[in-house]
This record gives structure tokens, C-alpha cells and sequence, in this order.
């Protein structure tokens, strides 16, 4: 979960990157 504190810790462009790994993490689960 390291890379969650270092995307939040980061700037507000993080709440993006953030967004988008977590949509990504949610279609490869799904996809599996």
C-alpha cells in the first residue's frame, strides 16, 4: 500500500494516478 502514501503524499495530480491505478486494478481483477 506504499505506493497509495507516496501517490496521496505526492500533489493533487495524485488523486488522479490514483483513480486510474485503482479503475486498472479493478478491470484486471475482474478480467481474472
Amino acid at each position: 500500500m506504499s505506493w497509495v502514501e507516496a501517490e496521496l503524499s505526492g500533489t493533487e495530480l495524485g488523486d488522479a494516478r490514483l483513480t486510474k491505478r485503482l479503475i486498472a486494478m479493478v478491470q484486471a481483477l475482474s478480467t481474472h
